[in-house]
């Protein structure tokens, strides 16, 4: 039997012998079409054989009115009908062809998957109690509350509602973390004090004492102020000072109450000097005194020529006032360690610091003494008195110090109780505070990952929602993770320890750090009917199984704790009583009472029960809620509208972005799902069962499961990206939500962490050569960029998968028009210098460090891939 070229069917199509290409299987549409057909039955005409001969040779009109031509027309237009509708029995029939969505669904059914429907975004809104009125609340938003997003471009808000109810206080907007003060530490390289308030009364060259940061706990720093200049605030602005200082000098074995405390610096703005420093040359007022005056005759013999009155008079030498000491010694005096100074100063009162300055001694001497040449002290006592003596009369201020040792010998042998003239005294004036800042410290601290401590007392309910914000530790970025509390305990006056359900993911700086408490979920879901019950319909006895369509669509379906990843958001009662949801009412019992959902053509939904419902007129009532799709998921910070006005509620914003939302499954979602479906059956065994579970988990885009191990205890580690292609928010519903699904379905004693990843977008810079004669270089580009950027986007490349630049080459050379191209750049924080392609990183374990290193996602956007012409 020869070959029937025209034959439709699978075995007389595809010849690889002939030389001619090979033919599709089944009813190639182009191969038979009408005019195909008959163009090929028309050239047939002359070359069909009948018993040797050929009848229709002389048939040579092509006339379409003649009737053998009509009568072939005719044939060719039953021949393309036969072949369109076999083709489409053929798609509708095969999963991977199939152009009808019933048909799809009722396969995918076969396998035992069922079409996801619209899902509605979801995030966690937080509510900011009016700081200005004066009331500390509490205040009720009720549930439903709507809050619109900020419409960027040309695209429409998005309205999000309230899941529950909440209970808002206004100590609630942002709780912060204890803190811990760390004070300045001083040491010989110091160069500047910072202190509260603008420093009145500190002037340049006063002395001041610093708290000793790098010696020993009886040693103190002395230096002296070179400038003064206001400085701006810190954390809590405020009017602040800073003082450049001289380099400091290290005092030694100072007395406790001479000591500055760590917050604050002593200023010695007062200068005096010691009772009798004033006095007259006691040799010139005594010339009698002969040993003073053979003393005088023998610096004048050695004194230069012309000099008639020596200029000094050696220590030794020289014939003081009789007991011209700076204290009488405790033989003579009781209260030894008292001193005069050389006026009446206020300053001078009991607890204040002093330093005692004995100057400077003869240079060159290389002597040691048993006495230091600079001591500290404190005021004990203080008194103001007239005193006349060394011929002088004048009033004094007499102050015993504690701490002062005067029996000691300067270099050189000199008394320090001698030096009346040289010593100088440095009276406290005033003691600044330091500025002091709270210790900067990554929390949660390590080892309480679960836990922080906070300022003032909460009373947190358990099971409150909260979002912890601040910056990152690591990559210093704003960072805002969702968590429930599960006990709140106030530790101390002031204090509240809040223990969380689940440890928190990453560490931020301390001085970001704040827990917002006024936190409740919201859906890109509106409230059907007003937030009314909706009628359905009337109950009628006999009706096996009734449905009733919802008057508006699409329904929403939030995220849940089950399988699947969501529900409906739907209530339904009959009669007053409520009924139940299910999946699926196959071999239910009518007696029971529940229902299903069931799609409708334009995406609508109806409500079919199990069985016959009571009669009644008007009493089958549904509460739901409308709406969802892709456009919900927001970045961070877009719904801040509120929509129903609260009282005492100012401000409303969502710190983690929207995310989970999806549109109706298309027809390639669902040939890719479906048998990825088949993969785990809803059990959960292997490292491979986990990514086919996490993929058909609502608002899973991407997933990768790792073997990894602690060092004792083996792991998954579950790398995910949301439907959007960005890493999960930390605690939020999709993570939590999906660790329950998985706990459920896997073995006891898996142990699974769940995680995002770290998201590189590429840089490509590609010269091109473009057959501008016959194309636009402009259309050229615009499509090759959209051609890389769907080859190698997020959604296109896997975790860990390295870039290649001879497969970026590949695809470049795939769109026409392009007759040569050379990459110039390809470049990513991960690039390694030297290597054409750019490295990904796998989950793996840091051995250094002891934590895992999360997945890396290289990609390719629009906004990262550049051109340029090909030089040569």
């Amino acid at each position: 039997m020869s070959e029937n070229r025209d034959c439709i069917c699978a075995t007389c199509t595809g010849d690889t012998t002939s030389g001619e290409p090979p033919r599709p299987a089944v009813a190639d549409p182009l191969h038979f079409a009408h005019g195909a057909i008959r163009a090929r039955l028309l050239a047939r005409i002359a070359s069909t054989e009948l018993a040797g001969t050929r009848p229709l040779a002389g048939l040579t009109t092509r006339d379409p009115a003649d009737p053998t031509i009509a009568l072939i027309d005719s044939w060719a237009g039953a021949l393309h009908i036969l072949a369109w509708n076999t083709r489409r029995l053929h798609e509708d029939g095969n999963f991977h062809q199939s152009r009808d969505p019933e048909a799809m669904a009722a396969h995918a059914a076969m396998l035992g998957y069922e079409l996801r429907p619209i899902l509605a975004a979801q995030t966690v809104q937080t509510f900011t109690v009016d700081e200005f009125s004066g009331l500390e609340g509490p205040f009720q938003v009720p549930a439903g509350t709507s809050i619109a997003s900020v419409p960027e471009g040309e695209e429409a808000p998005q309205i999000f509602t309230t899941d529950e109810a909440l209970e808002a206080r206004r100590a609630w907007n942002s709780i912060p973390p204890v803190r811990h003060p760390q004070p300045p530490r001083f040491d010989l390289s110091s160069r500047e004090a910072l202190v509260e308030g603008n420093a009145t009364g500190v002037q340049v060259g006063d002395s001041v004492l610093l708290a000793d940061g790098g010696g020993s706990r009886s040693s103190v720093l002395l230096a002296r102020v070179t400038q003064i200049e206001p400085a701006a605030g810190g954390e809590a602005p405020s009017l602040r000072t800073r003082l450049a200082l001289t380099p400091p000098r290290r005092l030694h074995s100072v007395p406790p109450a001479a000591r500055p405390g760590e917050a604050q610096i002593i200023v010695l703005g007062r200068r005096a000097g010691i009772f009798g420093a004033a006095a007259p040359d006691y040799a010139l007022l005594h010339p009698q005194d002969e040993p003073t005056m053979k003393a005088l005759r023998m610096e004048l013999k050695d004194a230069p020529s012309g000099d008639r009155i020596p200029r000094t008079l050696t220590a030794s030498a020289r014939q003081e006032w009789p007991n011209f000491v700076i204290a009488a010694p405790p033989e003579r005096d009781p209260e030894a360690g008292r001193l005069d100074l050389d006026a009446a100063y206020p300053e001078a009162l009991p607890g204040r610091v002093v330093l005692f300055d004995a100057g400077s001694t003869r240079a060159g001497d290389s002597r040691k003494g048993t006495a230091p040449q600079i001591q500290l002290g404190a005021i004990t006592a203080s008194e103001e008195l007239a005193r006349s003596d060394y011929a002088l009369a004048q009033r004094v201020t007499r102050v015993t110090v504690g701490g002062l040792d005067l029996s000691g010998v300067l270099p050189g042998g000199a008394s320090l109780n001698g030096r009346v003239r040289e010593s100088s005294v440095r009276i406290e004036t005033q003691r600044l505070p330091l500025v002091v800042p709270w210790r900067e410290e990554p929390l949660p601290r390590p080892g309480e990952d679960d836990r922080l401590l906070l300022q003032g007392e909460h009373p947190l309910p358990p099971g409150r929602l909260v979002i912890v914000t601040g910056d990152d530790t690591q990559t210093g970025e704003s960072h805002a993770q969702v968590a429930r509390v599960k006990s709140a305990e106030i530790i101390a006056p002031g204090q509240t320890r809040v223990i969380f359900e689940a440890p928190l993911g990453g560490r931020v700086q301390a001085s970001s750090l704040g827990l917002h408490a006024n936190c409740v979920t919201a859906s890109n879901a509106q409230l059907a009917a007003g937030g009314q019950w909706e009628v359905l319909g009337s109950g009628v006895r006999g009706i096996a199984r009734p449905a009733f369509p919802l008057a508006q669509a699409p329904l929403a379906y939030l995220s849940a704790a089950n399988a699947r990843g969501y529900a409906p958001a739907i209530e339904v009662r009959v009669d007053g009583r409520r009924y139940t949801w299910t999946e699926s009412l196959y071999e239910v019992d009518p007696a029971e009472t529940v229902y299903t959902l069931e799609a409708l053509p334009g995406g609508g939904t109806q409500v079919r029960f199990a069985g016959p419902l009571p009669s009644g007129l008007n009493n089958v009532l549904a509460f739901y809620r409308h709406g969802g799709g892709a456009r919900g998921n927001l970045a961070a910070g877009r719904i801040t509208t509120i929509l129903s006005p609260v009282v005492g509620i100012a401000a409303s914003s969502n710190p983690v972005p929207a995310e989970g939302g999806m549109d109706a499954e298309t027809l390639e979602d669902i040939r890719r799902a479906a048998p990825r479906s088949t993969a785990a059956l809803g059990r959960v065994v292997s490292r491979h069962d986990y990514e086919a579970f996490a993929r058909g988990f609502r608002g899973v885009g991407k997933a990768l499961a790792t073997q990894l191990s602690d060092g004792i205890t083996p792991f998954i580690w579950l790398t995910l990206a949301t439907t959007e292609m960005q890493p999960p928010t930390p605690g939020g519903d999709l993570e939590t939500d999906l660790a329950r699904a998985l706990a459920e379905a896997a073995p006891p004693g898996q142990m699974l962490r769940i995680a995002g990843f770290a998201p590189e977008p590429v840089t490509l810079v590609a010269a091109l050569r473009i057959d501008t004669r016959t194309w636009r270089r402009s259309d050229i580009e615009q499509a090759l960029r959209a051609h890389l950027a769907n080859r190698f986007g997020p959604a296109a490349m896997d975790f860990g998968q390295p870039l290649r630049a001879s497969a970026i080459l590949a695809a470049i050379h795939e769109v026409t028009g392009i007759t040569a191209a050379r990459i110039e750049t390809l470049d990513s924080p991960s690039a390694v210098p030297g290597l054409a392609d750019i490295p990904a990183r796998l989950p793996h374990r840091d051995p250094a460090h002891g934590e895992v290193v999360t997945a890396s996602l290289l990609f390719l956007t629009p906004e990262t891939i550049r051109f340029m012409e090909m030089a040569s």
